[in-house]
């Protein structure tokens, strides 16, 4: 800790008696002139450890100090969106430094054009924009830069496309269909009829379940990307995929999907392995009739679908699936009333047709 020592010294004439009254005066002016002394020296102190200009008002600078933080923290899907919206708005600015006052309403609705020109979807942009947006608001918190509210008029909601839920039928036939002979489809088909037994569980949540994740006849284990905890009663056909799994995986997950335990390379290898089960899932529509789609988003809708069909509640769907938010879920159900809109216009146009055939005979 750092001081001040100051050293006055008081003097009076010789002979002069003693005066209390002058004494007390000159003791009070010498507090504040001590007062002002260490206020001044607190400012000049601070001000030699404050980041300098650059650190302050550079956004690509700021972002990618951020990116490095998501990477220490392990929050590598995270990082990962950094590094993408940061170098598409680097590829729009071509140029460094980025002002943080540059980031005007304005600014960003060229940026989103620019990425419309490009081809980006709605999804994508939407995805890039929530992401610079969570930077620059990092920004304000640490009052790097005051508010100007630069996405206001930003797209960052979610575009619906086409429905990825698939019917009932459709899972009976997955389930008859024969993999025996191709262990690498049969262990897509049974991750993706796992994930709907055990209430929409996404790809990377499976990829990382251990056994440390079983207590009895219940799956318990931290959802990655909100961190909610999740319990899971594990039905018959959930206990029998796990079973024909047992001790398969040499780093002692629940499923041979990843191979290492350090954070970083278990990272690497799960993006790499997403991208594999995502192929086989191809495979897999192509056997069933290519009338859907799959892919390691359908289970997750699929599960959320048919509860909707049972009459669970959107507020059950979404703990269950381990939403932070309704908001969410809802846009998961609003393919499955879409479905519906169209089976009922389809029925009442079918009716039409057949009153009017009858009519004219």
């Amino acid at each position: 800790m750092n001081s001040i020592n100051i050293r006055f010294e008081v003097s009076f004439g010789t002979g002069s008696e003693y005066d209390a009254e002058a004494l007390q005066k000159i003791q009070q002016e010498l507090a504040t002139t001590v007062k002002r002394l260490q206020a001044q020296y607190t400012k000049n102190n601070s001000s030699r450890t404050s980041p300098p200009p650059k650190q302050q008002t550079d956004f690509f600078q700021f972002a990618r100090a951020e990116t490095e933080n998501m990477t220490k923290a392990s929050r590598f899907n995270t990082a990962r969106n950094y590094r993408t919206a940061i170098s598409r708005l680097h590829q729009y600015v071509s140029f460094t430094p980025l002002p943080f006052h540059s980031i005007t309403p304005l600014f960003i609705d060229n940026f989103e054009k620019y990425l419309q020109n490009q081809g980006c979807n709605l999804n994508t942009i939407s995805c890039y924009l929530r992401t610079l947006r969570a930077i620059y608001n990092k920004a304000v918190e640490l009052e790097l830069t005051p508010q100007q509210s630069p996405f206001i008029r930003a797209f960052t909601g979610y575009e619906n496309t086409r429905k990825r839920g698939i019917p009932k039928l459709l899972i009976r036939k997955l389930i008859s269909l024969d993999c025996s002979k191709r262990p690498t489809l049969q262990l897509a088909k049974d991750l993706f009829l796992f994930s709907i037994y055990v209430r929409g569980i996404s790809f990377v949540d499976i990829a990382f379940l251990k056994k440390s994740h079983i207590y009895g006849n219940y799956l318990t284990y931290y959802r990655r990307k909100t961190h909610q905890q999740i319990t899971v009663k594990l039905e018959p056909p959930s206990l029998e995929i796990l079973n024909r799994y047992a001790d398969t995986s040499q780093a002692g997950y629940l499923f041979p999907i990843l191979r290492d335990t350090s954070p970083a390379d278990n990272y690497r290898e799960y993006r790499y392995q997403l991208g594999v089960y995502n192929k086989r899932l191809n495979q897999l529509s192509k056997l069933l009739g290519d009338q859907y789609h799959l892919s390691s988003y359908v289970s997750r809708h699929t599960w959320a679908s048919l509860a909707k069909e049972q009459g669970i509640s959107v507020s059950i769907i979404s703990e269950s699936l381990g939403h932070t938010s309704e908001k969410t879920t809802r846009i998961y159900m609003k393919a499955l009333e879409k479905q519906k809109l169209d089976q009922a216009n389809q029925k009442l146009i079918n009716r039409m047709l057949v009153t009017r055939k009858s009519l004219n005979k």
